[in-house]
């Protein structure tokens, strides 16, 4: 007779002699339906901490900053998408999330939450280490200094759609994309330069319509344009920029022409509307197209800006 003994450890103990076949040492493998479940489990506990690590790290700098979390951010805390519109966040609140957001974050709607430029200044600095795109910062109260604090880390971000729409954003605000977006390349359109208005055929599409009677001729204002950048710096990869229904004067559009003439780089949509850039400030950013608009911007909306029959003719 065959010697059982072998197949046992000292410590196991089989009175009845019998070996069942699941008793015997096995050499076959594991079958690679097996394997994939069990990678598959290690993963989504592996993720599943990570979730919970990153919830913990938020009620904890909500704990810091005293302000009451909230279950939508709980909820969407990992996902790459994060709606939290009409939610009335706060500066505290915002600052809680900017100590938490995840590199999986594309997508971040803060639109309606009651905001001011203390927001930006704490969201502002995780934008280059971060994978956001879109940020969407529509009907809060945005001024200038959080306007400034966007722009300076703009050209270090992944942003490529920047909403500032019904905010307080003015003249200095915009002044930052020249300050903190420097980029080499030739200034065009500039009617001193002999550039000229928009060619036939360059922005595909200018929405001037439903402007008002002129106003009050404005003060003459100064050329602003930045001397070209001794150093070339990555263009922003910037696409669509929504600054409507914000403080913007003539002023802030000379500044924003010559942002423009400076490229090179496209935007697919730049929406100046509800501002009061009236003829000056709307030819300033129609001639800083010069002949090539559609290469830098192909949808521009300039309407109820005080832009005049004259002004158009123009």
């Amino acid at each position: 007779m065959q010697n059982t003994s072998s197949y046992f450890h000292d410590s196991d103990v089989n009175p009845s002699g019998f070996i069942s076949p699941f008793d015997l040492p096995s050499n076959k493998p594991r079958s690679t339906k097996t394997t994939m479940l069990s990678i598959a489990a290690n993963d989504a506990n592996e993720e599943r901490k990570k979730i919970l690590a990153t919830e913990r790290k938020y009620l904890e700098a909500c704990d810091e900053k005293g302000t009451a979390p909230s279950s939508c951010i709980v909820r969407n805390v990992c996902k790459d998408t994060m709606p939290l519109s009409n939610l009335l966040l706060g500066d505290k609140g915002v600052a809680a999330l900017a100590m938490s957001i995840t590199i999986s974050l594309r997508d971040l709607d803060l639109s309606s939450n009651g905001l001011t430029s203390e927001a930006l200044l704490h969201l502002s600095p995780c934008l280059p280490n971060s994978s956001i795109t879109k940020l969407n910062l529509a009907r809060n109260g945005i001024g200038d200094a959080g306007a400034l604090s966007l722009f300076k880390v703009l050209r270090h971000s992944k942003l490529r759609s920047l909403c500032l729409s019904l905010n307080k954003v003015g003249d200095k605000g915009v002044e930052g994309l020249l300050e903190h977006i420097p980029m080499e390349g030739p200034e065009v359109g500039h009617p001193e330069d002999g550039g000229g208005g928009m060619q036939s055929g360059t922005t595909k599409r200018l929405d001037a319509n439903k402007n008002v009677p002129p106003h009050p001729p404005s003060a003459k204002i100064p050329n602003t344009r930045s001397p070209r950048a001794s150093l070339a710096y990555a263009e922003p990869p910037l696409e669509v920029l929504n600054l409507s229904s914000n403080l913007l004067t003539a002023l802030g559009f000379q500044h924003l022409s010559s942002f423009l003439s400076k490229g090179p780089f496209r935007l697919r949509n730049l929406d100046l509307s509800w501002n009061t850039g009236g003829n000056q400030g709307c030819l300033a950013i129609v001639n800083s197209l010069g002949k090539k608009g559609s290469e830098i911007v192909e949808n521009l909306n300039l309407a109820f800006n005080g832009l005049t029959d004259e002004g158009g003719a123009r």
